[in-house]
């Protein structure tokens, strides 16, 4: 695994030792998890299927805070976080 990165490729998470799935702060927000995070793209994934990776590929700079499905991660995340 690339140190310092989470990856998500269909319901398949990896995380580096710098980013357990407990560690908050993902993309600067102190109430998202990177394991939240990770698991809103695994919806996104599912909803998508095979034109998952391409999609994402074509859609923003990839990993970038503003990358439309980096976004929608996050808000997951956050949402996901109130009911905990």
């Amino acid at each position: 695994m690339i140190s310092g990165v989470a990856l998500t490729l269909g319901n398949a998470i990896s995380y580096s030792k710098e980013k357990p799935p407990k560690s908050p702060g993902a993309y600067g927000y102190p109430s998202v998890t990177y394991g939240l995070h990770e698991e809103g793209h695994t919806y996104q994934s599912q909803v998508l299927g095979p034109a998952f990776i391409p999609t994402y590929l074509l859609t923003g700079k990839p990993g970038h805070v503003s990358h439309p499905f980096e976004q929608a991660s996050q808000s997951y995340g956050r949402v996901k976080n109130r009911g905990h």
